[in-house]
């Protein structure tokens, strides 16, 4: 079957402008799942582009590397954190063979940005951290909640989770987010907080069979 896999998504700016980023996989003679180990081989491109009039035009995409890391993937949009202030989160290969979360980090309203840089990996290489969600807390922390996966089984375990008080850079000890003692949470998509609580989506997998913390 002939397809290629496009993900990513789209955040407004302090400025009024819509700001898209998408990975784009070229999968089209491939029969391997892409988002295996297999299909980091094919052809993949990161980019950007952008609408100036409430998305009637749009720029032509802005490709950039994954460097310094061999591998970057999006999973979300871009996410405004303050006035002008813009972090764009990426699933990364680490130094460890595991995949981590890396960001770009835009404080011109998404005009340009800069390189990537690691927020948060497994050193030890057991566990993979990706496809994270992030939102913005009503002190200004920026919380991250992570899909979490052992390596190179790639057995699914509890959500974790890390902070940033300074919204980009240093981030809290990855820890696991207890739900309950009956289900291990799998997040497939984004999560808001209002002054007072906060909404997450999730589905179920099989017990927790991992976590940082039994070490």
């Amino acid at each position: 079957m002939n397809r290629s896999v496009l993900t990513g998504g789209l955040c407004q700016t302090t400025h009024g402008d819509l700001l898209v980023n998408a990975s784009l996989v070229d999968a089209v003679e491939s029969t391997g799942y892409v988002f295996a180990d297999e299909g980091r081989g094919l052809k993949r491109r990161l980019g950007l582009i952008r609408g100036t009039d409430g998305g009637r035009l749009w720029t032509a995409p802005e490709y950039y590397p994954p460097d310094p890391f061999e591998f970057a993937g999006i999973i979300t949009g871009p996410l405004p954190l303050s006035v002008d202030a813009i972090f764009m989160p990426h699933s990364v290969k680490t130094a460890a063979g595991v995949l981590g979360t890396g960001a770009r980090l835009s404080r011109d309203d998404g005009a340009t940005f800069g390189g990537m840089e690691l927020c948060f990996h497994d050193p030890l290489g057991h566990l993979n951290f990706c496809d994270s969600y992030f939102t913005v807390l009503p002190d200004g922390e920026l919380l991250s909640l992570i899909w979490t996966f052992t390596h190179p089984d790639s057995r699914k375990v509890n959500l974790h989770q890390s902070k940033s008080k300074d919204g980009e850079r240093i981030w809290s000890h990855v820890a696991t987010v207890l739900f309950s003692l009956f289900i291990t949470p799998c997040l497939r998509t984004s999560f808001t907080c209002a002054p007072a609580d906060s909404v997450i989506y999730y589905e179920t997998r099989e017990p927790a069979q991992y976590s940082l913390d039994s070490e």
